[in-house]
């Protein structure tokens, strides 16, 4: 018997435990038993691993929204770099435009997720001195609207995060569940074929199980219920 490993993926381990059981149904009370023990912990991993993978599709989504709601940040921040140039046309004594992004706007759209937050803090402190110009006062609060935007997005984000670990960990605990089982029917399995221990091999799934290896074999339940 190939031993799963706790290193094995959940495909591996789904199919150990279908073959298992598929060999142990309609068998005699030993093999009976087996798949009656098998049969709720496969399940489990089907349930457990399902639902990792829509939490993940679900964290797609999560990111997408991320993404969407920097790109509106980042939006309104040039928005106010143009703003401010105009301005600063139209009145070169405002000096609005080197007040507000010294180092120019880069400063503020290049860092990601809550650094990006971070960043607007100094800006809208330096915003605070033209806020009775409409245009800026406009796209101030434009930028508030869609910074909290933003932070909500990044908590959701990091929530779904939170809950894909949680999952994969029941996951992974299914996938033990599976393995141990194994183990036992295994054991059980070369006891209840004491004579001929190695019949047991066959109720455990190995690359290459199928017709051309169960056709060499006894027939199922062979060995009799000792």
């Amino acid at each position: 018997m190939r031993r799963l490993r706790a290193t094995d993926g959940t495909p591996a381990h789904l199919r150990a435990a279908q073959y298992h059981l598929a060999m142990c149904q309609d068998g005699p009370p030993t093999m009976a038993t087996l798949a009656a023990e098998m049969s709720p912990l496969l399940s489990a991993l089907i349930t457990k691993s399902r639902a990792v993978q829509d939490a993940e599709l679900a964290a797609v989504s999560t990111q997408a929204a991320v993404a969407k709601a920097e790109g509106h940040v980042e939006n309104t921040i040039r928005d106010l770099d143009a703003a401010a140039a105009s301005m600063d046309r139209a009145d070169p004594t405002l000096n609005m435009q080197r007040t507000l992004f010294p180092h120019g706007f880069g400063a503020e759209i290049d860092p990601d997720g809550d650094a990006q937050l971070e960043a607007l803090i100094p800006l809208k402190v330096r915003l605070e001195p033209y806020k009775n110009h409409a245009q800026i006062a406009s796209l101030h609060a434009r930028l508030d609207t869609e910074a909290l935007v933003l932070k909500n997005a990044l908590m959701a984000d990091a929530a779904q995060e939170a809950l894909i670990d949680t999952l994969f960990a029941e996951e992974q605990g299914a996938r033990a569940a599976i393995r141990e089982q194994i183990e036992s029917a295994y054991g059980r399995l070369r006891t209840h074929f004491k004579t001929r221990p190695a019949l047991a091999e066959r109720y455990f799934y190995n690359e290459g199980s199928g017709k051309k290896t169960l056709k060499k074999d006894t027939p199922l339940g062979g060995g009799g219920e000792k």
